[in-house]
Protein backbone atom coordinates (compact mmCIF):
# COMPACT_ATOMS: atom_id res chain seq x y z
CA UNK A 1 0.00 0.00 0.00
CA UNK A 2 1.04 3.19 -1.05
CA UNK A 3 1.75 6.11 1.85
CA UNK A 4 -0.96 8.09 0.61
CA UNK A 5 -3.08 5.01 -0.01
CA UNK A 6 -2.28 4.05 4.06
CA UNK A 7 -2.94 7.80 5.23
CA UNK A 8 -6.83 7.56 3.38
CA UNK A 9 -7.00 4.40 4.74
CA UNK A 10 -6.09 5.58 8.81
CA UNK A 11 -8.29 8.92 7.95
CA UNK A 12 -11.31 6.42 7.20
CA UNK A 13 -10.43 4.24 10.38
CA UNK A 14 -10.74 7.25 12.48
CA UNK A 15 -13.79 8.89 10.81
CA UNK A 16 -15.59 5.42 11.22
CA UNK A 17 -14.44 5.73 14.98
CA UNK A 18 -15.62 9.46 15.66
CA UNK A 19 -18.73 7.96 13.78
CA UNK A 20 -19.01 5.14 16.80
CA UNK A 21 -17.66 7.37 19.70
CA UNK A 22 -20.56 9.92 18.33
CA UNK A 23 -23.14 7.31 18.41
CA UNK A 24 -21.71 5.77 22.13
CA UNK A 25 -22.48 9.39 23.52
CA UNK A 26 -26.19 9.07 22.85
CA UNK A 27 -26.40 5.65 24.79
CA UNK A 28 -27.41 5.74 28.53
CA UNK A 29 -24.54 6.45 31.17
CA UNK A 30 -24.50 2.56 31.90
CA UNK A 31 -24.68 1.57 28.30
CA UNK A 32 -21.88 4.03 27.14
CA UNK A 33 -19.40 3.20 29.73
CA UNK A 34 -17.83 -0.50 27.48
CA UNK A 35 -18.07 1.38 24.54
CA UNK A 36 -16.52 4.67 25.75
CA UNK A 37 -13.34 2.55 27.23
CA UNK A 38 -13.04 1.46 23.94
CA UNK A 39 -13.49 3.91 21.24
CA UNK A 40 -12.01 6.91 22.99
CA UNK A 41 -8.30 5.41 23.38
CA UNK A 42 -8.66 3.97 19.38
CA UNK A 43 -9.64 7.39 18.38
CA UNK A 44 -6.58 8.85 20.41
CA UNK A 45 -4.06 6.33 18.68
CA UNK A 46 -5.83 6.74 15.00
CA UNK A 47 -5.14 10.37 15.68
CA UNK A 48 -1.39 9.25 16.55
CA UNK A 49 -1.24 6.72 13.59
CA UNK A 50 -2.87 9.69 11.21
CA UNK A 51 -0.36 11.95 12.28
CA UNK A 52 2.49 9.58 11.51
CA UNK A 53 1.02 8.70 7.97
CA UNK A 54 0.85 12.51 6.89
CA UNK A 55 4.35 13.36 8.09
CA UNK A 56 5.69 10.08 5.78
CA UNK A 57 3.55 11.48 3.13
CA UNK A 58 4.85 14.98 3.46
CA UNK A 59 8.94 14.07 4.44
CA UNK A 60 9.59 10.83 2.76
CA UNK A 61 13.13 11.14 3.55
CA UNK A 62 12.22 10.64 7.14
CA UNK A 63 10.30 7.89 6.87
CA UNK A 64 12.86 5.30 6.96
CA UNK A 65 13.53 2.76 3.48
CA UNK A 66 10.84 2.41 1.12
CA UNK A 67 8.63 -0.84 1.72
CA UNK A 68 9.18 -3.34 -0.75
CA UNK A 69 10.11 -7.37 -1.15
CA UNK A 70 10.94 -6.94 2.78
CA UNK A 71 7.65 -5.80 3.58
CA UNK A 72 6.48 -8.95 1.72
CA UNK A 73 8.52 -11.46 3.66
CA UNK A 74 7.53 -10.28 6.81
CA UNK A 75 3.95 -10.55 6.37
CA UNK A 76 4.37 -14.41 7.55
CA UNK A 77 5.84 -13.18 10.66
CA UNK A 78 3.25 -10.46 11.01
CA UNK A 79 0.59 -13.11 10.96
CA UNK A 80 2.36 -15.15 13.20
CA UNK A 81 2.51 -12.40 15.85
CA UNK A 82 -1.79 -11.59 15.17
CA UNK A 83 -2.30 -15.12 15.96
CA UNK A 84 0.00 -14.77 19.40
CA UNK A 85 -2.74 -12.73 20.84
CA UNK A 86 -5.39 -14.89 21.63
CA UNK A 87 -3.16 -18.06 22.14
CA UNK A 88 -1.73 -15.98 24.81
CA UNK A 89 -4.81 -14.44 26.40
CA UNK A 90 -6.02 -18.18 26.32
CA UNK A 91 -3.36 -19.49 28.05
CA UNK A 92 -2.72 -16.52 30.61
CA UNK A 93 -5.50 -14.48 31.02
CA UNK A 94 -7.09 -11.53 29.67
CA UNK A 95 -4.89 -9.01 32.45
CA UNK A 96 -1.62 -11.48 31.92
CA UNK A 97 -2.11 -12.46 28.25
CA UNK A 98 -1.36 -9.14 26.27
CA UNK A 99 1.83 -8.25 28.79
CA UNK A 100 3.74 -11.19 27.81
CA UNK A 101 2.67 -10.28 24.37
CA UNK A 102 4.02 -7.04 24.81
CA UNK A 103 7.04 -8.48 26.33
CA UNK A 104 7.75 -10.89 23.83
CA UNK A 105 6.64 -8.60 20.78
CA UNK A 106 8.92 -5.18 21.63
CA UNK A 107 11.93 -7.60 22.60
CA UNK A 108 11.81 -9.97 19.41
CA UNK A 109 10.25 -7.71 17.36
CA UNK A 110 11.23 -4.25 18.07
CA UNK A 111 14.47 -5.07 19.83
CA UNK A 112 13.74 -2.60 22.54
CA UNK A 113 15.80 -2.63 25.52
CA UNK A 114 14.79 -4.88 28.88
CA UNK A 115 14.00 -1.85 30.67
CA UNK A 116 11.53 -0.30 28.38
CA UNK A 117 10.05 -3.79 27.09
CA UNK A 118 9.52 -4.67 30.79
CA UNK A 119 8.14 -1.23 31.81
CA UNK A 120 5.57 -1.33 28.47
CA UNK A 121 4.73 -5.01 29.65
CA UNK A 122 3.82 -4.12 33.04
CA UNK A 123 2.03 -0.81 32.23
CA UNK A 124 -0.13 -2.62 29.46
CA UNK A 125 -1.27 -5.66 32.41
CA UNK A 126 -1.88 -2.99 35.02
CA UNK A 127 -3.76 -0.85 32.38
CA UNK A 128 -5.94 -4.04 31.56
CA UNK A 129 -6.20 -4.59 35.43
CA UNK A 130 -7.78 -1.23 36.25
CA UNK A 131 -9.66 -1.53 32.84
CA UNK A 132 -11.40 -5.03 34.07
CA UNK A 133 -10.85 -5.56 37.82
CA UNK A 134 -11.58 -1.62 38.91
CA UNK A 135 -13.92 0.11 36.25
CA UNK A 136 -15.92 -3.11 35.18
CA UNK A 137 -15.33 -5.62 37.89
CA UNK A 138 -14.90 -8.73 36.27
CA UNK A 139 -11.56 -9.86 36.50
Amino acid sequence: MSKRGRTGFTLALLALACAMLHLTLGMGAVARQIPLLVVAPLVVLLIAQAGRDVRAVLHPAAAGPPSGRAEQQSRPSALAWILLVPVLVELLGIVWGPGVYVLLFLRAQSREAWPRAIAAAALSALGLWVLFAVIIGTA
